[in-house]
């Protein structure tokens, strides 16, 4: 699948203020299941720099500093990318050991995915873990899976502009919860049983009719023998061609897509967003 789009971000501030330097996470990853043909940022008022780098977690991110003030920041990227993996499943754990719970990952890699399992669920998270991992017989595939396709069915998505994501244990007392609800609910319980488990932001296809386009949060889990593979707990479903990710990190702040603050004395900031975008077969 193709995405042709662009996604324009605007504060608004009550007065004028000066913009301390923003970091930027909205150009679309490259990696084995993605490739990124297209990409231009614009940033209004100009920036007096810029530089790109990766960060922590491997995400493309553009530093951008500011003088002066301004009562605007508009933040405007136009991209083509493609989604590249239409099977989610195509590889072989390569030992019974990486395919049961927990998976037994390689001595280098374990090191390497220390911040992927740090978690404290709440007894709820528990009980629902243990519950998915008996239906699933304790094997990490059908864990993944299966919790993705519970959480579908018996938590309702709601739209929550603002606020970071809930605890797990509040959403599933609530059976609710926003896209980044349901992922952090879902990373929790993965990591619980032992599953490294990462939170990615990005867009998704499929909306409903006359529904704005949002940015979207779901799940990454670590395979043996597969690496990172995207689970949406929203949609019940393993990502293949139809999520198109932008960053990814072990906790969710990590992959916020846009990082900063301002000076300006009781001054506010309001918050637009509009992301349109089209999908082609390849």
């Amino acid at each position: 699948m193709r995405f042709t789009g662009t996604h324009r971000t605007t504060y608004t501030y009550s007065d004028e203020v000066f913009l301390q330097p923003h970091k930027v996470r909205l150009r679309p990853r490259s990696d084995p299941g993605q490739f990124l043909r297209e990409f231009t940022l614009r940033i209004v008022p100009e920036p007096d720099g810029t530089t790109e780098a990766l960060d922590a977690w491997g995400n493309n991110v553009t530093w951008a500093w500011f003088s002066g003030k301004t009562a605007k920041l508009e933040i405007v990227t136009q991209f083509v990318a493609e989604r590249l993996r239409v099977n989610p499943f195509d590889f072989v754990i390569p030992t019974p050991q990486g395919s049961t719970l927990p998976p037994a990952y390689a001595s280098d890699e374990r090191a390497g995915l220390v911040p992927y399992f740090s978690s404290e669920p709440g007894p709820r998270v528990r009980r629902l873990a243990d519950d998915v991992a008996e239906a699933a017989h304790g094997r990490v595939l059908e864990f993944a899976t299966t919790l993705a396709e519970r959480l579908h069915s018996e938590c309702t998505m709601i739209v929550r502009p603002e606020g970071p994501p809930m605890r797990g244990q509040d959403t599933l007392a609530n059976r609710e919860g926003s896209c980044r609800d349901l992922a952090v609910l879902y990373i929790e319980a993965c990591r619980y049983v032992g599953i490294a488990s990462r939170f990615v932001s990005g867009y998704v296809e499929r909306r409903l009719p006359g529904e704005a386009r949002e940015l979207h949060a779901w799940a990454g889990v670590y395979v043996p023998g597969a690496g990172w593979r995207g689970f949406d707990p929203t949609q019940g479903l393993a990502v293949s061609t139809r999520h198109l990710t932008l960053a990814t990190a072990a906790q969710p702040a990590g992959a916020a897509p846009v990082t900063g603050s301002f000076l300006g004395d009781g001054a506010t900031a309001t918050l637009e967003s509009t992301i349109e975008f089209d999908v082609t077969d390849l």
